[in-house]
């Protein structure tokens, strides 16, 4: 049902920009630029604490090629007891091949101790169509094959299995200052579909400082013996955008 609601909301939400009116459109920025921020956040499901956040984006442009590295910090503690500890890094390269199509290669690294696994990593190639481009909204759809291994924690258990990857990318601008975007990704295969969503809705206070609200659900169909299918984040976040 969790999973149901994702999807119906990111469904409402891309109808609800896709309908924003039509502007010329923007090149993407060449070069160096992205984000780092710092927030606080609330957990539910496999881990139930208050803890810090981190995470920061790089981003290179250089016309027909655009590189993005990103990585997200999650450490909490209670009494001393370690309650959170995941470190999710990944890596993409984009290749235009006109200004409405692209191809990718895609690396994820996850290492959570709460998840049931010691780690999860994928990689995919595949390609991509720019749906909408504005100064308003853009709206991405990508598809793409690959393979995923992982570990279970405890019995030292290995998996690799081929995957198929779905993915969603809406960035909103709703004024000059605020922006909404969803990031909704699903990998399938080996029996074993994880799908990931993160919402988010930031303001920009003073010059390139900006407050970031920010909601991530991770299901796996899938998971070891006590381990909850669907992990929730809910995060306020400072960002210095660069």
């Amino acid at each position: 049902m969790k999973c149901k609601a994702i999807m119906t909301m990111t469904t409402m939400a891309m109808l609800t920009a896709g309908a924003a009116p039509a502007y010329a459109q923007e090149e993407t920025p060449q070069g160096w630029s992205g984000d780092t921020g710092l927030g606080f956040v609330v957990t539910t499901g496999n881990t139930e604490t208050e803890t810090i956040n981190a995470k920061a984006t790089l981003i290179y442009g250089a016309a027909p090629w655009k590189h993005t590295g990103k990585l997200d910090l999650l450490k909490g503690s209670d009494n001393d007891e370690t309650n959170a500890d995941r470190l999710s890094l990944s890596g993409k390269s984009e290749r235009d091949l006109s200004a409405a199509s692209y191809v990718f290669g895609l690396v994820n690294y996850e290492d959570d101790e709460f998840s049931g696994y010691d780690y999860r990593a994928s990689e995919s190639l595949g390609y991509g169509r720019r749906l909408v481009q504005n100064e308003s909204v853009t709206l991405n759809a990508e598809a793409g094959l690959g393979a995923r291994q992982d570990k279970v924690s405890g019995t030292g258990e290995s998996e690799s299995d081929g995957i198929v990857r779905l993915a969603g990318l809406l960035e909103w601008r709703i004024s000059p200052s605020a922006k909404f975007t969803q990031e909704l990704e699903t990998e399938s295969g080996g029996g074993l579909t994880v799908t990931r969503s993160l919402s988010a809705l930031s303001a920009q206070i003073v010059g390139n400082l900006a407050a970031k609200f920010g909601v991530r659900v991770t299901y796996t169909s899938d998971v070891p013996p006590g381990i909850d299918e669907t992990d929730t984040e809910t995060s306020t976040t400072l960002v210095y955008e660069f």
